[in-house]
């Protein structure tokens, strides 16, 4: 036979753990009616038989019900396990307390406010290490500013200095250019004159002042010879001879008769095929190098007039204009012109 609770209007699968009221002979479960599985163990099998529901007890009048109860071991007095069964009979369909569904919702609960605790205090301490890093990277990237600062400072201390120093260095080439090209004042070069084994450099040197007028003794000549490696080839170009005078006064006068004979060759000086003879003041290296350039640099430029005198260089755009004289590159570039590309050449 099946049965049906009166509380919750389910049927009662246990055929032996439910309570039937002997008023109104309806049946409860035990979990309708709050009752435990081992208290209801317990029961006299006297008191479920004069058992009474809660709706048949709250019918009764108020009177000494002692009677219906089970024994103070058993089962609470009859007011108070009305109160609790009262309370907790829920008479609507599918509304039965789930006990064990209520714990494990708890500690559930329970479990999962714990982890957003621990959660928060891990995001807590993330927040704290990002903080101290930040602090770290930002000391740090003070610390190197403030190298790279000092760093940059030292840097343009040397780049000062260095430029000092270069210019020291242009100041002392420049003047020891010019004290070298002091000890040249009574030096000429004579470029042209085919090179012979065994020559006679000082009858050379004689003969050819005395074609261009000027009479040289060997009094006049402290000392003649030809610079630079020896030719291995007689094809090659002879080398240059220098002459060094004992007066300039006599080496002003060379410089004068030659530029007034151009052009001279060797013919009656030396024999051989005839050759163009070039007279020129001796220059320093460096100013050899400055005079070619300021030559090449002249004719870009279209300065008509280029020469040297008494060991300076001097360029002329025109006929009437004065005279500039060029002693070093920056010079050069500024008085004449910087110097062009090969595509601004071609141009």
């Amino acid at each position: 036979m099946d049965l049906t609770c009166s509380g919750c209007e389910s049927e009662i699968c246990s055929t032996d753990q439910y309570m039937k009221c002997s008023s109104c002979k309806k049946y409860y479960d035990l979990v309708c009616l709050n009752i435990p599985v081992q208290s209801f163990k317990n029961y006299k099998p006297e008191h479920k038989e004069s058992w009474n529901c809660p709706s048949c007890l709250c019918s009764l009048p108020k009177s000494d019900n002692s009677r219906f109860s089970v024994g103070i071991a058993s089962q609470p007095p009859i007011k108070t396990m009305l109160s609790n069964n009262c309370e907790n009979v829920n008479m609507k369909r599918g509304s039965r307390v789930k006990t064990t569904e209520q714990e494990s919702t708890t500690t559930d609960t329970s479990l999962l406010l714990s982890e957003i605790r621990l959660l928060r205090q891990e995001v807590s301490d993330l927040k704290q290490q990002n903080t101290d890093i930040g602090l770290k990277l930002s000391n740090f990237s003070d610390a190197l500013n403030q190298k790279l600062e000092d760093f940059e400072k030292k840097m343009c201390a040397k780049d000062e200095e260095i430029i000092l120093l270069k210019s020291s260095i242009l100041q002392l080439e420049h003047k020891l250019n010019l004290s070298e090209q002091e000890t040249m004042k009574t030096e000429l070069e004579i470029i042209g004159i085919p090179e012979e084994n065994n020559e006679n450099l000082c009858h050379i040197t004689m003969l050819t002042a005395n074609k261009i007028g000027v009479q040289l003794n060997d009094l006049d000549i402290d000392e003649v010879y030809r610079i630079g490696q020896k030719r291995t080839n007689p094809a090659d170009k002879p080398r240059p001879i220098v002459l060094r005078l004992t007066r300039r006064a006599k080496r002003i006068d060379v410089l004068k008769a030659a530029k007034e004979r151009r052009p001279l060759t060797s013919d009656d000086i030396v024999k051989g095929t005839s050759s163009k003879i070039y007279i020129n003041e001796r220059l320093t290296k460096t100013n050899r190098t400055l005079f070619r350039e300021v030559r090449l640099r002249a004719e870009i430029y279209k300065f008509r007039f280029c020469w040297v005198r008494n060991g300076t260089i001097y360029v002329r755009k025109a006929e009437k204009q004065a005279s500039i004289p060029i002693r070093t590159p920056i010079d050069l570039d500024e008085k004449v012109g910087p110097p062009q590309t090969a595509e601004a050449s071609a141009v």
